[in-house]
């Protein structure tokens, strides 16, 4: 089953669509980022094309599936991206590929002061829409 654009759907219903597990930012599944699945109110405001990455304290998986998304975008492989709308809500906005994965000292810096409530930020992705879907 392909998502449908603009459909709303549950993590769960992401993760039967797409694999990988329903809770992280970038599920994986056998070494792959399956999907994006990001919260433009809270964590991402420029999502899906500027996803902000990291934490106050260190999580190496982030920091991984972060590597491997920017590594499969170089390769060409885009990704189908969901907005979170609404608790237990994420709608489908179509595949993106990731082009740029930066840390940027200054840039971060630029954003920390530009989003506060977003906490620490250790890295950036650039994602560009593919396709017409």
């Amino acid at each position: 089953m392909n998502p449908e654009l603009k459909h709303r759907y549950t993590r769960a219903e992401i993760s039967q669509m797409c694999g990988g597990s329903s809770v992280p930012y970038l599920p994986t599944r056998n070494g792959e980022v399956v999907c994006g699945c990001f919260e433009p109110e809270d964590l991402n405001p420029g999502a899906p094309e500027e996803v902000l990455f990291g934490a106050e304290e260190y999580h190496p998986v982030v920091e991984k599936t972060a590597e491997l998304v920017y590594h499969q975008g170089v390769r060409g492989i885009a990704i189908p991206i969901f907005l979170k709308r609404a608790p237990k809500e994420w709608e489908y906005v179509g595949e993106y590929r990731c082009v740029e994965l930066s840390r940027d000292p200054a840039l971060l810096e630029q954003k920390r002061k530009a989003h506060p409530e977003r906490g620490q930020i250790k890295g950036i992705l650039r994602l560009v829409k593919v396709g017409t879907t």
